[in-house]
């Protein structure tokens, strides 16, 4: 059975009643394995235990999560080429099930990040290059598409993935006025204004930052103070570290992940 356990990628924690017990939700990749959609697991933080609650079946190639703010759904990417959609899913904490709701295209090819927030679920399309803006309502639903951004641009391909853009994350900063997407096609990170009450134009471009070329930026993750930002790139092992302040990235350090020989 195919499951990724990376925390940040397709996986995620959801608190039950007890302070150490959390629903663990596993996405994976269906196509030729044996996996069969996404795992519900008991987690026992203390211990580390886990114990399997429940499986979703029947959902092709969930290989990235997220969690509505009321922790009432479960969004899923499908990953399946052109074809690919988004999925939402009613979520009982208790027994750890997921329901299927309903799916609508993803309005690009190969999704690999999706978030939730309020009454939008946005997501990032590798392959498509594209980020898709879907409005949804109290019950979870999704509706159709907002709002779509393309990236036309492309970098120097070091590793023959470089060709064009790939989008590989939307992240909201923690104040939520801003939208942070990295292409790692195109080496470069985009900073959106975000307006989550906007019917057509939930994101406008507010600035764009360049990183080394080659070095493909993947994923970002913000310091708990919301101060800091930390960007690890995929295909020169560095991690970038940046000051945040009302919508500005400014870098101050640029650090190996490797040893030097």
């Amino acid at each position: 059975m195919k499951k990724l356990l990376l925390l940040l990628a397709t996986s995620f924690l959801a608190q039950q009643a007890s302070a150490q017990s959390y629903n663990l939700l596993i996405g994976t990749y269906t196509n030729k394995t044996s996996s069969e959609g996404i795992y519900t697991y008991d987690y026992n933080s203390k211990t580390a235990d886990t114990k399997l609650k429940s499986v979703a079946k029947n959902v092709a190639n969930p290989s990235f999560l997220t969690l509505s703010d009321d922790k009432r759904f479960v969004y899923s990417v499908n990953e399946t080429g052109e074809s690919s959609t988004v999925s939402a899913f009613d979520f009982d904490s208790r027994s750890g099930k997921l329901s299927f709701r309903n799916k609508m295209h993803s309005q690009g090819a190969d999704p690999c990040y999706v978030i939730a927030n309020g009454k939008n679920v946005i997501v990032a399309n590798y392959s498509g290059g594209s980020i898709a803006v879907f409005a949804t309502e109290g019950n979870g639903q999704l509706y159709n598409a907002k709002q779509i951004i393309k990236h036309t641009g492309k970098s120097i391909d070091p590793l023959k993935r470089q060709e064009s853009a790939h989008v590989h994350q939307v992240l909201l900063t923690p104040d939520k006025k801003y939208l942070i997407s990295n292409d790692l096609g195109e080496d470069k990170i985009y900073l959106y204004n975000y307006d989550d009450r906007s019917k057509s134009l939930t994101l406008t471009p507010k600035t764009i930052i360049n990183t080394k070329a080659g070095s493909g930026p993947r994923h970002l993750t913000f310091s708990p103070n919301g101060k800091f930002v930390y960007l690890a790139h995929e295909f020169d092992g560095i991690v970038s570290v940046f000051s945040y302040k009302d919508g500005t990235l400014n870098k101050i350090q640029d650090i190996g992940t490797t040893a030097k020989e």
